[in-house]
């Protein structure tokens, strides 16, 4: 029974935060306003500049790493920390030293990952860096972008204290490999960086790690107790993206309107007036001048003229030509006769004298 009503309540917060609303990307102007200066960077826009001092380092200075069940998360110990840490990238300018891109996607930490021979290290992930990008070979920060620490000092609360020194961070980041453990938020619905595997971290420091639970916070700021760590985490949108998915949902209200247009017009255009045109023109045309044609015409032709010319033209010919030619030869044959017979009597009479 304990499960059951443990399940639903899971299920309930799990549609509460599915349903919240987007918060306004205006919330990092106004809460670290009091904590830094805003200004145009060319091609990233509006970036951050903390006031922190010139030593200052995202991602190691004033913090310390925790594991939760996102993996292994920077705690920062800056009123501020819930925002720049987690959201959006880090970018170092010579002139402005080190700048926060905002960004809109939550994530335990937006850091590269390496390691070697007992060491671990990290660094922020640049402006418009991908996680895919990052895990790649072609990717690398500069030297000094870098944070080793030993693998068994690798969850001090000082962490500070256990820095490698810069002589030993070059060697060390050269002969580095890439860590490349992620995971994924159903809720925020993006892909984020664990860092090291729970179970070397806990065979170095010879420590069980049992993870902190990430619960949302309601407001700006974040609160780390023995099992728990509260962190306000809304999902955040700039204005171009709410301006669009309003004209989104405008355009859907019309989608009604512009359907019943082109059915309605449509379908009564091709079913009256095409059906009947084809149906009545074409059959009768088919059915009335062509057969008549044929059949009286043609009919006709065959079997008055050509019958008549050929019954009564040839056989006229015929027995007129040849009657007549036989009639006239038999006076002749027997004209033929008679002269050789009276030719004959005469030569016969001359002998006799």
């Amino acid at each position: 029974m304990l499960l059951f009503i443990a399940f639903l309540s899971l299920q309930s917060t799990q549609r509460c935060y599915a349903q919240q609303d987007y918060v306004d990307d205006q919330v990092f102007y106004d809460e670290l306003s009091p904590y830094g200066q805003w200004i145009e960077y060319p091609e990233l826009g509006r970036v951050w500049l903390p006031d922190a001092g010139s030593d200052f380092v995202p991602y190691s200075t004033n913090g310390h790493w925790v594991l939760t069940n996102y993996g292994w998360t920077w705690i920062s110990d800056y009123n501020w920390g819930w925002a720049p840490f987690h959201y959006g990238r880090w970018d170092f300018n010579n002139r402005y030293g080190w700048m926060w891109i905002p960004g809109y996607e939550w994530g335990p930490s937006w850091v590269s990952w390496r390691y070697y021979d007992g060491y671990y290290g990290w660094a922020p992930m640049g402006s418009g860096l991908s996680i895919n990008i990052s895990f790649g070979r072609q990717y690398n920060n500069p030297n000094d972008h870098w944070t080793f620490v030993r693998d068994r000092d690798f969850n001090r609360p000082n962490l500070r204290n256990f820095f490698i020194s810069e002589n030993d961070r070059g060697n060390i980041l050269r002969n580095s490999t890439v860590i490349r453990r992620t995971g994924y938020d159903s809720n925020q619905r993006n892909t984020y960086v664990t860092g090291p595997s729970r179970v070397e971290i806990q065979k170095a420091t010879g420590r069980n790690f049992n993870p902190v639970v990430v619960r949302d916070n309601e407001r700006p700021g974040q609160n780390l107790s023995k099992d728990q760590l509260s962190i306000y985490r809304p999902k955040v949108g700039n204005s171009q993206t709410r301006t669009s998915s309003q004209r989104n949902e405008q355009q859907g209200n019309q989608s009604a309107p512009v359907s019943n247009q082109r059915s309605t017009t449509v379908t009564t255009q091709r079913s009256t007036p095409v059906t009947t045109q084809r149906s009545a023109t074409v059959t009768n045309q088919r059915s009335t001048p062509v057969n008549t044609q044929r059949s009286t015409t043609v009919t006709n032709q065959r079997s008055t003229p050509v019958n008549t010319q050929r019954s009564t033209t040839v056989t006229n010919q015929r027995s007129t030509t040849v009657t007549n030619q036989k009639k006239e030869n038999k006076p002749a044959n027997v004209r033929g006769k008679e002269v050789q017979k009276s030719t004959n009597e005469k030569s016969n009479n001359g002998n006799r004298r």
